[in-house]
């Protein structure tokens, strides 16, 4: 085997002052290629299953390529960049399947409220990490040559998320408890705080090297006239995904918040609030931009779950049960919703000058009609978590009656407040939806005092 990969090197080596021709281009890459993978596997690290070793090799050969592209000349430098494209698309597939897959086991694992041993068993392990690792390093050595250089921040952006995703998912779903059952660990909450982080200084990124380019461009008209934001070629998708998980996240830990190491539960909802918020101000860099209405409704729709944290960060961090702390998170994202619901209003209301004679002219004037749906859609959800604290004490599966004074009050509070904004909003934005809702939240407050009452019906006749 020794033999035959020094023969292989060799071929490729020899046929490297041949470089102008195409098949001996051809048998360069093929025969170094060949013996970069046999070496891997003759004396490299062993894998836990055999598609591990296709990946890390893959990637190995995309580094090395790419190193290979910036200390050689065209022809063969162009064909060194598509060989280690080539690899690196075969060992980012691989790792990208793998995590899914790890990402849809532990899904399965918060549904079921118990952790499962089925995600070893398809080759999730630290070893994935190197493999991520060597494509970030070949996709920064690429950025560095000549050539469409945007087109590979996107690609560095996407391995940088998968790393995070990766380091986060690697610590378990659940955690034993003194009781010997099981609680969720908290693995996501720096998933959040990571991507959310590397959203925004791509952005900062990105915006810094348009300014610095128009700069140039204005003081050397000579120069070619700079790039337009929109070529960034996959950044729009990648914000939008990553918004998009960033959201069912924070979704997920405003409804069962989890403890942090040894900092308690408040300690999820602080690091959901400063995810929500980081996410939305990178989302709303991007909007200046590139416009994108998806990119829109995520920002809104970040800033409406920054405020529903916010509230959800005062309830206090007692040891009670979560059949009787539900209603009072309910309670707390109903107030938050519906002060993002008066936050929309009164921006739709504001942003009006920025249109020039109906036509908006910058990037808040078209955020108008989404900062109404917006407003809609938070009084609406605002709406929903009133019913469920209404029929809380009603489910079969809950035994407690939530009749407390303090509840109670609270409870015809939050009710009040958002009926008070649903009033406003259908007089400022002058839309049915706004009516209806109201007239619903009318009939939501009277059941929740109602159902509140009748353990006390004996005592009213």
């Amino acid at each position: 085997m020794i033999w035959f990969i020094a023969a292989l090197a060799l071929t490729g080596l020899a046929a490297m002052p041949l470089a102008h021709r195409w098949p001996a281009r051809a048998m360069v890459i093929v025969a170094l290629s060949a013996a970069a993978a046999l070496g891997c596997v003759q004396w490299g690290p062993a894998a836990d299953v055999p598609v591990r070793q296709v990946s890390w090799s893959a990637a190995g050969l995309a580094l090395f390529w790419s190193v290979g592209s910036r200390f050689t000349q065209p022809p063969l430098a162009s064909f060194m960049s598509m060989a280690a494209l080539l690899f690196g698309v075969i060992a980012a597939v691989i790792e990208a399947v793998i995590l899914v897959m790890r990402a849809a086991f532990a899904l399965v694992d918060v549904l079921h409220g118990y952790p499962s041993t089925a995600g070893s068993a398809y080759g999730f392990s630290a070893h994935g990490l190197l493999t991520i690792g060597l494509l970030l390093v070949a996709s920064i050595v690429s950025l560095g040559a000549t050539g469409p250089r945007r087109r590979l921040t996107a690609a560095s952006l996407v391995l940088t998320l998968m790393g995070a995703a990766w380091a986060s998912l690697m610590t378990p779903s659940f955690s034993a408890n003194a009781t010997g059952g099981y609680e969720r660990a908290g693995g996501t909450v720096p998933l959040m705080l990571s991507w959310s982080i590397l959203l925004l200084v791509t952005s900062i990124v990105t915006q810094n090297v348009d300014a610095r380019r128009k700069w140039r461009w204005a003081s050397s008209p000579t120069l070619e006239p700079p790039a337009t934001p929109s070529s960034w070629p996959g950044l729009r998708l990648c914000f939008i995904f990553a918004a998009i998980v960033i959201a069912w996240s924070a979704c997920l830990h405003l409804v069962v918040p989890v403890k942090v190491w040894t900092f308690g539960h408040g300690a999820s909802v602080l690091a959901t609030a400063l995810s929500t918020l980081i996410a939305a101000i990178a989302c709303a860099r991007a909007l200046t931009d590139y416009w994108s209405s998806v990119i829109a409704d995520c920002t809104l729709g970040l800033f409406s779950l920054t405020c529903c944290a916010l509230t959800v960060l005062v309830v206090p961090d007692q040891n009670r049960p979560l059949v009787e702390q539900y209603p009072i998170v309910f309670n707390a994202m109903m107030i938050g919703l519906a002060l993002a619901a008066a936050l929309w209003t009164w921006l739709t209301d504001v942003w009006q000058q920025q249109l020039d004679h109906g036509m908006a002219w910058t990037t808040t004037g078209r955020l108008i009609p989404f900062a109404g749906r917006h407003a809609f859609l938070a009084a609406a959800l605002a709406w929903v978590s009133g019913v469920v604290m209404m029929i809380w004490p009603r489910l079969s599966t809950v035994a407690t009656a939530d009749e407390s004074f303090a509840r109670v009050t609270a409870g015809v509070g939050g009710n009040l407040l958002l009926l008070l904004v649903t009033l406003w909003s259908s007089r400022r934005l002058n839309r049915p939806a706004f009516r209806i809702l109201t007239t619903m939240v009318v009939l939501s407050t009277a059941g929740f005092l109602l159902v509140r009452m009748l353990p006390y019906r004996s005592y009213v006749g």
